[in-house]
């Protein structure tokens, strides 16, 4: 996962947020693939999204916060959902200095990292911005 390289990108009208999200195709992991990605074999297409979640994250000061399993299934048809701030060191775009980030897992298939972007004076509108989005984006059967 590299910041800045994000699949798809929307600001808001106000320029007061910016949301990217990025899908990782998992479909396409075999053994070959794996080796790779991870020379000591120890990537899983299937337990890499909490690796990876566990390294993002900013937990000085949040831990992850983990959906329960029906909330996941019945607004994301994920098997796994998480919640988490961001460690960032540079703002996005030299503008939006904290980031929320929702992860899905469906799996087998692929990952789905959901990015809120926003700076100091937004802060208020987070959480309505995600509940606003929530569930527009997910899987389907």
């Amino acid at each position: 996962m590299l910041l800045n390289s994000f699949f798809y990108e929307l600001q808001s009208t106000s320029d007061s947020m910016v949301i990217n999200f990025t899908i990782l195709d998992l479909s396409h992991v075999n053994d070959s693939l794996k080796q790779r990605v991870s020379p000591s074999n120890t990537f899983s297409k299937n337990l890499d999204f909490l690796q990876a979640a566990q390294t993002e994250a900013d937990v000085k000061e949040n831990k992850l916060e983990f959906y329960a399993d029906a909330e996941s299934k019945k607004i994301f048809n994920a098997d796994n959902a998480l919640s988490f701030k961001l460690r960032n060191n540079n703002p996005y775009k030299n503008k939006y200095p904290y980031c929320q980030v929702i992860l899905l897992h469906k799996k087998d298939r692929a990952d789905i990292w959901i990015y809120y972007w926003y700076n100091d004076g937004n802060k208020p509108k987070l959480e309505s911005a995600i509940r606003q989005t929530k569930g527009i984006l997910k899987f389907v059967e």
